[in-house]
C-alpha cells in the first residue's frame, strides 16, 4: 500500500531542515504553495534548490553569519505565476558540475 501525503496550502509545503546529529530541528523555509517534489543542495552545500506541484523553483542560499538563532538560509530568488516558465508539475532538479547553473524537469516535456 502506497501513501501519498500532498500539501495543499502554503505552511504544509514548508521545507524542514534538521540536524542529523541531534535530530533537532534547525529551520523551516518557506517558498512554496503545494507539495514539494524534489530538493538539490549544491555541491558545496552553500545553496538548495526545490521544485513543487505549484510550477516554480526557489533558490536558498545558507547564511554564513547568521546568529545561533538566525534564519539558516534565505530565499535569494525564485519563479511565481507571472514568471513561471513550466505548465506542470515540475518533477525534478539538479546542479551543474561547478554549481553555477541548475535544471528543472517538468512533466510539460520542458527542461
Amino acid at each position: 500500500m502506497h501513501l501519498l501525503i500532498q500539501a495543499t496550502r502554503p505552511e504544509h509545503a514548508a521545507i524542514i531542515l534538521w540536524d542529523t546529529s541531534t535530530w533537532k530541528k534547525q529551520c523551516q523555509l518557506y517558498s512554496h504553495s503545494l507539495t514539494i517534489t524534489q530538493l538539490a543542495f549544491s555541491h558545496d552545500g552553500n545553496l538548495l534548490l526545490s521544485v513543487s506541484r505549484d510550477r516554480t523553483w526557489s533558490l536558498f542560499k545558507r547564511n554564513q553569519d547568521s546568529p545561533q538563532d538566525g534564519p539558516l538560509y534565505s530565499r535569494i530568488a525564485c519563479t511565481d505565476k507571472k514568471t513561471m516558465i513550466h505548465g506542470r508539475i515540475i518533477w525534478a532538479c539538479s546542479w551543474s558540475h561547478d554549481d553555477l547553473y541548475f535544471v528543472t524537469a517538468s512533466r510539460d516535456k520542458k527542461v
